[in-house]
């Protein structure tokens, strides 16, 4: 039985998960397997995402609230919001952390990879650290 504010995970096929929610609340996803893992979230509320595989993450949030995204495999990491709020990526991993934000808020992020590209249009704090080459 799933409580309010939480919403049941789809699998699309081998490798690939779809995860949407249009209420309020919060929505959990973690992927161990290699592959595909995509998000969307049009509410307010919190976002959080996990992925211990190789692969693409790409993550969207247009409501005000939390993204929080972190992972360990290589591959390419794709994020973008629209709505105030903060915004914290993590990777440990080589490969490629793309991330651009229009809104207001905060932007933090880390990498131990190799390519960082950060873009801010919104007003607020933006701090980048690399361990990495790049």
């Amino acid at each position: 039985m799933l409580g309010a504010g939480r919403t049941a995970q789809e699998g699309g096929g081998a490798g690939r998960t779809a995860q949407e929610d249009g209420g309020d609340g919060c929505i959990d996803v973690e992927a161990d397997s290699d592959g595909c893992i995509a998000l969307e979230a049009d509410s307010d509320g919190c976002i959080a995402l996990e992925a211990g595989g190789d692969g693409c993450i790409a993550l969207e949030a247009g409501g005000d609230g939390c993204i929080a995204l972190e992972a360990g495999g290589d591959g390419c990491i794709a994020l973008e919001a629209g709505g105030d709020g903060c915004i914290a990526l993590e990777a440990g991993g080589d490969g490629c952390i793309a991330l651009e934000a229009g809104g207001d808020g905060c932007i933090v992020l880390k990498a131990g990879g190799d390519c960082i590209a950060l873009e801010a249009g919104g007003d607020g704090c933006i701090a980048l650290e690399a361990g990495g080459d790049g």
